[in-house]
């Protein structure tokens, strides 16, 4: 619960423009479908018919979409994000997370 009325709390600061008049329990109502969609994605694995920068082209219409943000802005999110090198940062994440485990099973823990 904290931590939905947090993320609408930062919700309202940057999408606010977008939806001029919407108050804070609007901005709350808005997170939990946003979460739902964030939620959505993340379960279902990228394969060769969804491949990542599909996934989060579509993911990030889907959420922008409901915070009321104009095509062309979208579109200029889609684009920068789909233009960062996203597999040498999972291969990154995924070898430091390796080292972390293995750290902690010669530890002991």
């Amino acid at each position: 619960e904290y931590i939905y009325k947090r993320t609408a709390e930062k919700l309202a600061i940057i999408f606010g423009p977008y939806l001029p008049g919407r108050e804070a329990k609007d901005f709350y109502e808005m997170e939990i479908a946003s979460a739902g969609v964030t939620r959505a994605y993340m379960a279902r694995r990228c394969d060769i018919y969804f491949p990542i920068e599909r996934k989060l082209s579509r993911f990030l219409d889907a959420t922008l979409k409901l915070y009321e943000v104009p095509e062309e802005k979208r579109r200029e999110v889609r684009e920068l994000v789909t233009k960062m090198e996203l597999g040498g940062a999972a291969a990154q994440l995924i070898e430091y997370i390796r080292e972390q485990v293995e750290r902690g099973l010669e530890a002991g823990e």
